[in-house]
């Protein structure tokens, strides 16, 4: 059966009373841009606070949905403005994709910063051509504690494995 399916249609919302149109979704392209320019907020700003970072992201985001979405100029607008109005809760509850431009937009965050947290390919073969001179290092008895920790260790992921997983 060959579905023939409708756009969503653009609606006029009120807030503070004035009205607005709202188109309750964000296109592919569209989300793309956002992505890119969320991608780019983040490039510029990656040396900030986490907290600042994420406050900057959503409220990026927020903006971003609101000029794609809807006929609203928001040059000049705060965000706390536009946060304690309503307008964006309104925008998060009408934009049907909203929730997933969103979980997109913090994968990418999370992504990112994981990227800054884990070592580049140079530096983990550097650490990984140092093992044997530190084992070479190590005296008898750092040795013999290395050991008998990694054993006691496997035997007690081997007990707790098996008595969680019934294995």
């Amino acid at each position: 059966m060959k579905l023939n399916l409708n756009k969503k249609r653009k609606s006029t919302k009120t807030i503070c009373g004035q009205e607005f149109s709202l188109t309750p979704y964000v296109n592919l392209s569209q989300k793309e841009f956002i992505l890119n320019k969320l991608f780019e907020y983040y490039e510029e700003n990656a040396n900030d606070s986490f907290v600042e970072l994420i406050s900057g992201f959503r409220a990026i985001l927020d903006a971003l949905v609101i000029k794609a979405t809807t006929d609203i100029d928001t040059e000049g607008l705060e965000y706390d403005d536009m946060l304690s109005s309503g307008l964006i809760e309104l925008i998060r509850k009408s934009v049907i994709n909203y929730e997933e431009i969103m979980q997109d937009s913090f994968y990418f965050l999370q992504i990112s910063l994981l990227g800054k947290l884990l070592p580049n390919e140079k530096s983990l073969m550097e650490s990984f051509n140092e093992l044997p001179k530190m084992f070479e290092s190590i005296s008898p008895e750092n040795l013999e504690m290395v050991v008998r920790a990694s054993l006691a260790n496997s035997a007690s992921n081997a007990i707790f494995g098996g008595v969680k997983g019934g294995e």
